[in-house]
């Protein structure tokens, strides 16, 4: 007889957010502070000073309740002019 599919459990509290149809929360995170080095939990390196949009985890939730990073919002992206329009129009 085959097993019913064990629950994973969940280390999150209730007002923080959980997966969505099994998929992981984005969040854009950086450093509380300039000059404080907070290591990223998949490849041990540090987080950028300007911020990273990361996985939303357990680890993040320690590191926000302890006061190490701040949640911002991501830098709105510039669209760059294409540069084969500039010359065309030097062309013209």
């Amino acid at each position: 007889m085959a097993q019913p599919p064990r629950a994973t459990p969940t280390y999150l509290s209730g007002n923080e957010e959980r997966p969505v149809n099994g998929k992981t929360t984005k969040r854009y995170i950086k450093p509380a502070r300039e000059g404080l080095v907070v290591r990223q939990p998949q490849n041990g390196r540090p987080l950028p000073a300007e911020g990273a949009l990361v996985d939303w985890s357990g680890y993040w939730v320690r590191r926000k309740a302890e006061g190490s990073i701040v949640e911002t919002k991501a830098p709105a992206k510039t669209k760059a002019k294409p540069q084969g329009d500039a010359k065309q129009k030097e062309a013209e």
